[in-house]
């Protein structure tokens, strides 16, 4: 009486080096390859995410604004966070009431030994802005 319910392809299996304890034992060891592949590739990403990446912290913090309208200018004063030794540059913009940008400037500031940093820039506006903000700020 057959073992199987497919004797001929039992057969032919273990005739031509397909036997299932085989099949099964390669497919076990290229789910573990898989898996060892993806832990790999999981851990590269964490380590480059984790340290690769720049360790400055940047924060910045509008202390107040003065508004000019007749001379067309915004006074943006300001507080930067960064860690010492570091240089950064921020864009300052005036908005006005609608909140299109009316005024916009690019500063540099280098790097100095202190952590928080207090700054005032003044920005030329083309038309009456209603206020003055820090649009981002970066590090070089």
């Amino acid at each position: 009486m057959p073992t199987s319910a497919h004797p001929e392809a039992d057969a032919l299996d273990t005739r031509y080096g397909q036997a299932r304890t085989r099949r099964r034992f390669r497919e076990g060891r290229l789910i573990v390859i898989f898996v060892a592949a993806f832990v790999v590739l999981f851990g590269a990403w964490a380590i480059w995410a984790g340290y690769g990446s720049t360790s400055s912290t940047l924060g910045e913090d509008v202390v107040g604004t003065s508004i000019d309208n007749a001379a067309g200018t915004v006074t943006v004063r300001f507080t930067v966070s960064v860690d010492p030794g570091t240089a950064f540059h921020c864009a300052v913009e005036a908005q006005s009431e609608d909140h299109s940008i009316v005024g916009w400037k690019v500063v540099g500031y280098p790097a100095t030994t202190q952590r928080q940093t207090d700054h005032e820039e003044t920005v030329r506006t083309v038309s009456p802005a209603v206020t003055g903000l820090i649009n981002s700020c970066w590090v070089d």
